[in-house]
């Protein structure tokens, strides 16, 4: 594995990324995503049929109790950047990110593995983001799985921290835009 922040990590992103994350919405927008775009899969998104993947971006423990993980987890060909939350369990991926990583970049956690995903996005060289399925409310996913540590005073907490981070980030990153296929909770332009 290659840990972000070392020598040997080598993964840079284009200009312009998708982010797709597993809200109920993700299932009317994700096709509108262009055949040519680089797009980074969170976590269960990976398995959005017909979804092209370029990256998949995962971080919740949580994955790995579920039915589609295994398989998933194996099937998958194409390049993985997990958190240690994952590796740690015995998953390893192409690219890895620790804790003591996320303090030393500077890089803003507790905001969803969504937050992470875009704060690395830029760190890598991203500066177009375009999220899609980011509905940052309800505990039910796309495909039916509950999460029942979700709650909407939690999600409340979570928008008001994305938010706060996503405007710090324009003093590091002032030409990076950010923009939402479908509905969030985000304060970004909806496309």
């Amino acid at each position: 594995m290659k840990r972000f922040g070392t020598p040997a990590f080598d993964l840079k992103l284009p200009k312009t990324v998708y982010i797709v994350g597993s809200g109920p919405s993700v299932l009317d927008h994700y096709k509108r995503i262009p055949e040519d775009a680089y797009v980074i899969a969170l976590n269960g998104a990976i398995n959005l049929p017909d979804l092209k993947t370029d990256l998949w971006f995962a971080h919740c423990q949580r994955n790995v109790e579920q039915e589609w993980w295994e398989e998933t987890y194996q099937n998958h060909k194409g390049p993985k950047f997990f958190g240690s939350f994952i590796t740690e369990l015995g998953y390893p991926s192409d690219y890895g990110f620790d804790w003591s990583d996320l303090r030393l970049f500077r890089i803003q956690g507790g905001i969803t593995v969504a937050g992470l995903a875009v704060q690395f996005a830029l760190l890598l060289g991203a500066q177009n983001i375009i999220v899609v399925g980011l509905d940052m409310g309800g505990n039910v996913r796309y495909d039916g799985i509950e999460n029942p540590k979700n709650s909407e005073e939690k999600w409340e907490k979570t928008v008001i921290l994305f938010n706060r981070v996503m405007k710090t980030l324009k003093q590091t990153f002032p030409t990076y835009s950010i923009y939402s296929l479908g509905p969030t909770k985000l304060d970004v332009i909806q496309l």
